[in-house]
């Protein structure tokens, strides 16, 4: 048994040949792991490293809102 730990909602591989992207090398691990065995995909509902304002725009277009700030301390963080 094994475990890989990532995301299919992650931008994809950059394919910048057609013959690459006609092999399907456009198209990520986990993104083909989770077509190919949907009930094997646990999805988490926390996230550690954006912040509230950054975490808005990904929770609206990819995670229907599902996603959660793990603390207030990660909403709130910021580069200084």
């Amino acid at each position: 048994r094994f475990a890989l730990v990532g995301d299919h909602y992650q931008l994809p591989p950059l394919a910048r040949s057609e013959e690459a992207r006609r092999k399907g090398y456009d198209v990520s691990l986990f993104k083909r792991l989770s077509a190919a065995h949907p009930v094997a995909v646990a999805r988490l509902s926390q996230q550690y490293r954006m912040n509230g304002d950054i975490q808005l725009l990904s929770n609206a277009l990819v995670y229907n809102f599902q996603l959660r700030c793990a603390s207030q301390e990660v909403a709130d963080s910021c580069l200084s």
